[in-house]
Parts: C-alpha cells; sequence; structure tokens
C-alpha cells in the first residue's frame, strides 16, 4: 500500500525471523545445557557437543529464517492487496494449515503418551516378577586369581593352587556369616550355553545345559518337585520347562543323551533323569523360562563363587572376603557384586526406554500446548464479532463454550482415532519378541487420550472463558 518494493519487505520479515531463530536457538542450547547431567547419568555415558550439532544449529540459523521469509513474503506478494487485508489469516487455505498442524501435534502426542505409560507398566511388570530364586543376601565374587596359562603350570604349581583353593574354600565354610555358597564358571544370570540333547524316543531337543553342585540349588531356594538332588554322584536334573520340552510328563522312563558328548564317546548311554526344579527365570524377565538341563556333581571348581549370607551380615562378609583374598593372594583387587544389584541391571535398558519416552512425551505435551495456545489465541480471536452477535441474540455462556470447544475437540477425538493403531503396532512391533510383556488393554489408550484432552481443554479454557465474556459493543465499536 505505501509503495514497499519485494526487497525491503523481504529483509523486514527477515531480520524478525532471525531474531526469533536466534533466540530460539539459544532456548534450546540451555535446554540441552541444563539436561546434559540427567542424560548422562541415564545411558552411563558423557555426551559432548561435535561439529555436526554445530554445523546443525548454523544451518537452522540460516536456512530456517530464509525459508520462512521466502514463503511469507511470495505469498503475500502474489495475493491481490484488498484479498491480503481482508482475509490475512482467515482463508480457508490457512485455516485448514493451522487444523493439520494441530491434528498432527495431537497424533503425535496421543502416541508418545500411549507408549510411555506402557513401557512404565512393563517395566514395572519387570521388576515386580520374582525371577523365582533367592536373590537377597547374595554375593557374587571372584575369589580364586591363578594364571590361565596353564601350558606354565607345573606339579608344584599346580599343588600349591590346590592348596590356596583349598584355603578358600575351609575359610568360607568356617565364617559364621555365610549360610550357602557354591563354586563354578558363571553366575546364575551369566550362563547361556544351548546344547542338542535325545528324548527316549530319539527327538532332538535344545536345551540351555549348565553345570551346578547340590548346593547352589539350597543357596538359591530352587524348590525340587521331583526326584532328588544328586550327592554323591554325577545326575541330571532338569526344570519343568526342560521336561516338558522332552516330551516327558514325570521322571519314570524319563531318559536324555547329550549329543554333543556322543560324538566323542559313539556308544554312549542314555541317562536317566533323577530330579526335576521349578522353573526360574535365569535371564531377563522378558525372554520367559528357558529348558534348563543341569550335570550336577558333588563337587566343582571354578573362580567364581556365589556366597548366600546371614540377613543384615552383608557387609561383615564382605569385609571377610576381602581379609581372606588378601591373605590368600596379598591382593587387594577383590571384585564382586550383589546378585540384588546384578538383576537389576538387566532391565538398565527398560528403564532408558521408559525414561526416554517418558521425556518425549512430556516435551510432545508442552509443544502441543504452545501450539494449540497460538492456534487457538488467532482464531478465537477472529471470532470475536461472530461471538458478539450470538451474545446480541441471545446466545447463553454454555452456548459460547460448545461452540468455540467444538472444533478442537473433534480435532482431538480425529487425531485419537489415527492415534491409537499407530501406537498399538509400535507396541506390537517392539514386543513381537517378548515372551513375557505387560497387556495391552483399553484403558491404556484411554489413559492416555484423558491425559492429552485435560491438558488442551485446560490450555483452552482461560481464552474461551475471555471470549464468552466479551462486551459486544466494544467488539462492535471496535470491529
Amino acid at each position: 500500500m505505501w509503495g514497499a518494493g519485494f526487497r525491503p519487505l523481504f529483509m523486514l520479515v527477515y531480520w524478525e525471523n532471525l531474531v526469533l531463530s536466534v533466540l530460539s536457538l539459544l532456548l534450546a542450547w540451555t535446554v540441552v545445557e541444563l539436561a546434559q547431567p540427567f542424560v548422562n547419568r541415564l545411558f552411563d555415558t558423557v555426551f559432548t557437543v561435535g561439529t555436526f550439532d554445530v554445523w546443525v544449529s548454523l544451518s537452522l540459523l540460516v536456512w530456517l529464517p530464509l525459508l520462512i521469509s521466502l514463503c511469507t513474503v511470495l505469498r503475500c506478494w502474489k495475493s491481490p492487496l484488498g484479498m491480503s487485508l481482508v482475509c490475512s489469516g482467515n482463508d480457508r487455505k490457512s485455516i485448514r494449515l493451522r487444523q493439520g498442524f494441530l491434528f498432527v501435534q495431537y497424533t503425535v502426542t496421543i502416541v508418545l503418551v500411549v507408549l510411555a505409560l506402557f513401557f512404565h507398566r512393563h517395566l514395572n511388570l519387570l521388576l515386580n516378577t520374582p525371577p523365582g530364586f533367592q536373590v537377597e543376601n547374595v554375593i557374587h565374587a571372584n575369589l580364586v586369581y591363578e594364571s590361565t596359562d596353564y601350558a606354565s603350570y607345573t606339579d608344584e604349581s599346580i599343588q600349591a593352587r590346590k592348596q590356596r583353593v583349598a584355603q578358600i574354600d575351609e575359610a568360607l565354610s568356617k565364617c559364621p556369616d555365610i549360610v550357602n555358597w557354591t563354586a563354578g564358571l558363571y553366575s546364575i544370570l551369566d550362563f547361556d550355553y544351548t546344547a542338542e540333547f535325545q528324548n527316549a524316543k530319539g527327538e532332538t531337543v535344545s536345551l540351555n545345559q549348565n553345570f551346578a553342585t547340590p548346593e547352589f540349588f539350597t543357596l538359591f531356594n530352587l524348590k525340587l518337585v521331583e526326584g532328588k538332588l544328586p550327592v554323591e554322584e554325577d545326575g541330571f536334573v532338569v526344570n519343568r520347562a526342560a521336561l516338558r520340552a522332552l516330551g516327558y510328563t514325570s521322571l519314570e522312563g524319563a531318559t536324555v543323551l547329550d549329543l554333543r558328548m556322543k560324538e566323542f564317546v559313539p556308544d554312549l548311554p542314555a541317562r536317566p533323569i533323577v530330579g526335576v526344579i521349578e522353573d526360574y527365570y535365569s535371564g531377563h524377565i522378558s525372554k520367559g523360562v528357558r529348558p534348563m538341563l543341569f550335570m550336577v556333581s558333588p563337587t566343582m571348581r571354578g573362580d567364581v563363587y556365589q556366597i548366600a549370607c546371614q540377613p543384615g551380615k552383608l557387609s561383615q562378609v564382605i569385609d571377610y572376603l576381602r581379609k581372606l583374598e588378601r591373605e590368600v593372594y596379598g591382593t587387594e583387587n577383590f571384585q564382586y557384586s550383589l546378585l540384588k544389584d546384578d538383576v537389576q541391571k538387566l532391565y538398565k535398558s527398560d528403564q532408558q526406554v521408559a525414561t526416554i519416552y517418558s521425556a518425549f512425551a512430556f516435551i510432545a505435551i508442552v509443544i502441543s500446548c504452545l501450539g494449540l495456545l497460538g492456534i487457538s489465541l488467532f482464531d478465537i480471536r477472529q471470532r470475536y464479532r461472530e461471538i458478539a452477535i450470538r451474545k446480541v441474540n441471545g446466545a447463553m455462556l454454555k452456548d459460547l463454550y460448545v461452540l468455540l470447544l467444538r472444533r478442537y475437540v473433534g480435532m482431538l477425538l480425529l487425531a485419537a482415532v489415527v492415534a491409537v493403531p499407530l501406537a498399538w503396532l509400535a507396541i506390537h512391533y517392539y514386543t513381537a519378541d517378548l515372551v513375557v510383556k505387560a497387556p495391552v488393554t483399553v484403558g491404556l489408550f484411554l489413559a492416555a487420550f484423558l491425559i492429552v484432552a485435560v491438558i488442551s481443554v485446560a490450555t483452552l479454557l482461560w481464552q474461551v472463558n475471555k471470549a464468552s465474556r466479551i462486551n459486544p459493543s466494544e467488539v462492535m465499536k471496535n470491529e
């Protein structure tokens, strides 16, 4: 109208967008710096700012205001002057664009809230499901520090090694604060070796093979449901899952043949299964119960000791073991962990996933509220004249509330219709390989919808309340 050319108009819009982009980047980097300690603790690593981050920030700073300014100025330049003044932001295309933007925000937010709620439910299931064995007051320690270069051993060094190990075993047996202990090559959570076995019908079955002593079952309170534990000679013990996998319903006639050993001993006979224990989770609960076969021997050697302590005596036993290592090996390098902590570490990645989705859901809710606030500010202000006319014609307060909220509630419902199957598919594909997982219920989606709906309506109410209480005479005079 005042004769401004394309370049001055473009520069005016560009500088405004550039200032907003700079302020946005400063705010974003401030949030990143404040959140960095929390993120570092969450992932147990240190994230640093790299060249890529700098280039991304510079690219946004250069291209974002440039593209937005070009689109805005070109659109205004091509539009008739009268039409631009009358329909600025109020034409059908602009309204649909804002509605589409709000629809996408709502959809993404509902999906993220559903995922956050599900993964927290799944995490609670994992943490609150008993693993099936004793985890309290159990220490996992490496007590034998001997050379692994077996070629260097002589008869004297082998005898000295046996004496040191015997000294450790004797000290553990004499400690009054130790209830039970067993030695082996792996802890109850570490061993994951699958071997092929053959049942009485000649069928081949894959079982998780482990090696243990009778004390192993007593230490971890693994309940014997049938048969007995071999005490004086070697024998096979299986869990319920392995018994079913082998095709047996009881120990009567239950035999098993180790196919790997049969390769070295062609005439190796099948051996009877002498005991069945209750199932337990030998690793991450989501993987389910694995069919397990134990080669049970009266004694077993290994560097890994699993020690059950008297309740309340953990610190005393740890000090005792540290002193024992110093006496036997003259070292302070005593390595141990608590079984309870080791079990918790199995679900560290699940805790990270739940926290990440919660953080993104929170960010999505904030962005949706800001977008909804901006869109509703503009839209409701554009309808002041309509509101004034309706009030003059006798519209009640509740009628105005319905009028102004109807569009946004409808958009929220439509977004929920799209978000529900998207969230279900995401959960389905993520948990497809999990044996144990939290159930996906209607309440999960309903809770997510209510969270987003309550926050959205709360964001709108103060504007709707303000618009519904306007003075019609003031609006008609100013419009």
